[in-house]
Parts: C-alpha cells; sequence; structure tokens
C-alpha cells in the first residue's frame, strides 16, 4: 500500500471538493504505480487571496473510470474513486509549519497535484498527525 498526494484547487476546478459529495480525483494522466488500496491524501486550496489550504479527504484507491466524462472534466484521463472518506472533517493546514511547507514549496506552488508520498515521508507523517488517520 503507497500514499499519494493529491491536490484540488477551488480555482482551477470552478467548485470545493465537498461539493461533489464522493471520495474522488479527476487525473490527467494515469499512473503506473498507483494500485487498488493505495491511500489518496487530498489537499484543497480554496478562493482567499493568499490561499488558505485544508486537508479535505483521504480515502483508499477502489475504483477507476475513463473517458467519456462531462464537457467541464474532458481533460482528465481517468477518474479514481474510494468508497468512504477516513477524514471526520477537513482539517486546516498551516503553511508556516515544515511539511506544509515543503509540500506547497515543491509540489504545490510547481503544479505537481498527483505524486507518490513514499519519498515524502515527513509530509505523509504531517498528514497523518494532522488529521488523526494511522495505517
Amino acid at each position: 500500500m503507497r500514499n499519494w498526494y493529491a491536490y484540488h484547487s477551488q480555482k482551477t476546478m470552478k467548485h470545493s471538493y465537498a461539493s461533489v459529495g464522493k471520495s474522488g480525483m479527476y487525473l490527467t494522466r494515469e499512473h503506473s504505480a498507483l494500485c487498488r488500496g493505495d491511500i489518496v491524501w487530498v489537499v484543497e486550496g480554496d478562493l482567499s487571496n493568499p490561499t488558505n489550504y485544508s486537508l479535505v479527504d483521504c480515502f483508499s484507491y477502489e475504483e477507476a473510470s475513463y473517458p467519456p466524462f462531462s464537457p467541464e472534466y474532458s481533460r482528465f484521463k481517468i477518474y479514481i474513486q474510494g468508497n468512504k472518506s477516513f477524514l471526520r472533517i477537513p482539517v486546516s493546514l498551516d503553511i508556516s509549519v515544515e511539511w506544509m511547507a515543503h509540500l506547497h514549496g515543491q509540489y504545490i506552488t510547481k503544479q505537481k497535484f498527483f505524486c507518490p508520498l513514499h519519498i515524502e515521508p515527513k509530509v505523509q507523517e504531517g498528514l497523518s498527525h494532522v488529521s488523526g488517520v494511522k495505517f
């Protein structure tokens, strides 16, 4: 089981993650290392300036869907979905905390929106710590 980081931008997607009502992410490409049962941690950036960040979901990848998708999602190649969220409520993230500053600087600002976390153990530990979700 691997852990993955995913980013949902309200600005780019034109809606909040919660408005969809289920655990899942649209991806612009398939990731050959992604397997069913892997854990996906979803960080969301809101519409504020400066952007506020929250951990909005943590789910186990269970199934995939492929195009055709509705027109607003036509640029995506795959939709991965889980059955339930391991989070009880969204958790605000503090960009001044070292692991979150690293995630922001090395991933969010560089538009790396879906990445494995095994190469970033401090980020994975930080997400687990703030959420209380342990595997």
